[in-house]
């Protein structure tokens, strides 16, 4: 199971994940947290990116980063937003 938690800074994803119950979930099945890592015009900080993993990773979770996928369509097939507008 993947939990989607979309916060600035590690701390507070660390805060969310601790309040969340996913330990709870944990019992019963494998539990990762999702990171949102931002778009093109608005990237996080490879920094932030970072602290914020290694705060998922210390509640001994796994985690996945997260960004749009028009974005990864972009980069796949540049001409694909052209094609949909």
């Amino acid at each position: 199971m993947v939990v989607q938690v979309y916060r600035a800074t590690a701390g507070e994803v660390q805060k969310a994940v601790a309040n969340s119950g996913i330990d709870s979930a944990f019992d019963y099945v494998p539990v990762g947290v999702g990171l949102y890592v931002g778009t093109k015009t608005k990237p996080f900080n490879l920094r932030a990116v970072e602290e914020q993993v290694r705060a998922v990773e210390n509640q001994n979770l796994g985690h996945l980063l997260l960004v749009y996928e028009h974005l990864l369509l972009h980069y796949l097939c540049p001409h694909w937003l052209e094609l949909t507008s």
